[in-house]
């Protein structure tokens, strides 16, 4: 059996154990957390990503992927898959502010995979909308 990292949270649950309910958490704190919300530690977050490389959707595909690879390996030790797809939603033509992100997060806990996908809409790097895919 493999050790199981419980996921700290703010609400009624505390601890969170479940491998699901972790996935979607860890997801929900990457697309949601700020830079700004520690001194002490690197907060590794969408949001600092997209206002990091907002504009070049390869190279915030790529940034996010690592970011979700490293995040997520420190809590699941025996394996993790990400895919992320950057969809530009702008029919403009021009320079692109409008776009949305997909993510997918599968991890494997003692042989048996779980998974979670969450979408963020972007305008003008700005996160708008954040939904499950």
């Amino acid at each position: 059996m493999a050790k199981t990292i419980p996921v700290p949270s703010l609400s009624v649950d505390g601890w969170i154990i479940t491998p699901t309910k972790k996935v979607d958490k860890l997801l929900c704190y990457y697309f949601l957390s700020e830079p700004s919300q520690s001194q002490l530690y690197t907060v590794i977050s969408l949001p600092s990503e997209i206002a990091k490389k907002g504009n070049w959707p390869n190279q915030l595909k790529e940034l996010v992927s690592n970011d979700l690879q490293t995040f997520f390996g420190s809590y699941f030790t025996e394996g993790v898959s990400v895919y992320v797809e950057v969809k530009d939603t702008d029919s403009s033509g021009g320079q692109i502010s409008q776009y949305t992100i997909y993510c997918q997060v599968i991890v494997t806990i003692d042989g048996a995979k779980y998974s979670v996908a969450k979408m963020a809409s972007v305008l003008n790097s700005q996160i708008v909308k954040l939904a499950d895919a």
